[in-house]
This record gives C-alpha cells, sequence and structure tokens, in this order.
C-alpha cells in the first residue's frame, strides 16, 4: 500500500484531518488503536468554531440530518480583558459604541 500521510488516531480532529487531505490529492491512511467505536463518547457533541469545517466542506447539513439529537449549543461569553502592550492597558473591553484603535 502506498501513502503520502499516515495519520494516528480517528478522533474528530484526525477524520477531518484526514478527510481534507484526501480531498487535496494525498493518499492518507488512518490508524487508530481502538477496533470499535467507544461505548461512551469523548465528546457529546460538535458546536462553536469546529462547525466552520464541515460547513466549509458542505457537509454539515448531512451531520445534522444524521444526528441523533441535532440542537444549538448555548453561546457562553466570559468576561475578557487583553492587555494589549502598545497601548499599556487592557484592550478587550470597551464602552458601547467605543471604537477600536
Amino acid at each position: 500500500m502506498e501513502t503520502d500521510v499516515i495519520r494516528v488516531g480517528a478522533g474528530p480532529a484526525g477524520l477531518m484531518l484526514a478527510g481534507g487531505l484526501r480531498l487535496a490529492g494525498a493518499r492518507t491512511v488512518v490508524l487508530e488503536r481502538h477496533p470499535q467505536p467507544r461505548d461512551i463518547p469523548k465528546a457529546s457533541g460538535l458546536g462553536g468554531r469546529i462547525l466552520d469545517l464541515p460547513r466549509h466542506r458542505g457537509i454539515l447539513e448531512r451531520l445534522e440530518e444524521a444526528s441523533s439529537n441535532p440542537q444549538a449549543a448555548p453561546r457562553l461569553q466570559a468576561p475578557v480583558a487583553l492587555f494589549h502592550p502598545a497601548a499599556g492597558t487592557a484592550g478587550g473591553a470597551r464602552a458601547e459604541g467605543e471604537a477600536a484603535q
């Protein structure tokens, strides 16, 4: 068997990487140590930016249709203040209407 890429691990990231490489023309083999899917999933779903990958590939609707219970994930926003070295201040939070510099 000839291959260009060997990917170890058939989790969500590994399978998306292998699929993307295959679509780009690479001969890809995925190795997984578990002979069958786990009884209890490691993740209960997908949400946030990770959904950009199947959306970009045009398969998000197929994934949702195959899901046993598709539903929107809650969106959590934590207060964040980022230190901006050039300004010497925390620049993550701004008053409403205040422009970024």
